[in-house]
């Protein structure tokens, strides 16, 4: 088994499974069983309760089983047939797969000229994946965030995903877990009127993960420039991890590129848990 490289942990990356054994993992609000058979990976989970800032994180790293534990009956189970299934499984952490709006308990203002920087908690994916050759069997979030309409209206805007969990001015409180990535975010208000920070959009999708010395996932910073008065405002995602990312090693690309110039409506109501 394998749940670490280079002396770096995390709960991400190979795990050889014999016949007949399997896998078990507690992490957040999120129980999953695994098992390998001759012919096929059996993968349930079960999610037991919603996440909160007090929640514990479970046994973070899988468990490997000589026999595969029997799941609980009100899980989910998933089976994945093979001529001869594969000896590895890797789980890989990825982003959400829409952009995430994160919220503010209280409305906050940046005045013109000033620029501010915050670091923000986003949900995790747990991709499950075998091989070699490597395929894909699925993913789950760890804890799934709230489904929310961002934009002017019903018809301009996107679907997104909702958190209140995570958005702070010092590193120091916010609460690191190991289902959730820590982004850094700069925001500079080049306008002549004051920035209203209620709600913020960040680019999941674009977005990729990386590792610190630690074992917690970090993405990119993000740059987000308000030139005009609006709401309009240019993103703008750095090369490689943030400088507060200790030896830090990429484990998941972004699933898709973001478009040039990057411009779009990420102002206007949600960050949660307070800054």
């Amino acid at each position: 088994m394998s749940g670490e490289t280079d002396g770096r942990r995390g709960w991400w990356g190979a795990y050889d499974v014999p016949i007949g054994g399997g896998l078990v993992w507690t992490i957040a609000s999120r129980r999953t069983w695994i098992r390998r058979a001759p012919c096929e990976w059996q993968i349930a989970t079960l999610a037991a309760r919603r996440d909160s800032p007090d929640a514990p994180a479970g046994d973070v790293m899988p468990r490997l089983l000589p026999q595969a534990a029997t799941p609980d009956p009100e899980a989910e189970l998933r089976r994945f047939g093979f001529r001869e299934s594969p000896a590895t499984l890797r789980i890989h952490p990825a982003l959400a797969d829409r952009p995430l709006v994160v919220d503010a308990r209280t409305p906050f203002a940046l005045t013109p000229g000033e620029e501010l920087t915050l670091f923000v908690g986003q949900p995790v994916w747990a991709r499950f994946l075998v091989g070699p050759p490597e395929v894909s069997l699925f993913e789950f979030p760890i804890v799934r965030p709230h489904d929310t309409w961002f934009g002017a209206n019903t018809r301009a805007g996107d679907l997104c995903y909702a958190e209140k969990i995570g958005a702070r001015m010092d590193l120091a409180n916010l609460v690191i877990r190991p289902h959730r990535a820590i982004s850094v975010v700069h925001i500079q208000n080049r306008a002549s009127t004051q920035l209203a920070l209620e709600k913020l959009e960040l680019p999941a999708p674009n977005m990729s993960l990386f590792a610190d010395a630690q074992g917690r996932l970090w993405t990119e910073a993000v740059t987000i420039e308000r030139r005009e008065d609006g709401e309009d405002a240019a993103i703008r995602l750095d090369r490689g991890a943030p400088s507060q990312a200790a030896s830090p090693r990429i484990v998941g690309g972004p699933r898709a590129a973001l478009a040039r110039g990057g411009l779009g409506r990420v102002f206007g109501g949600v960050f949660g848990g307070g800054w």
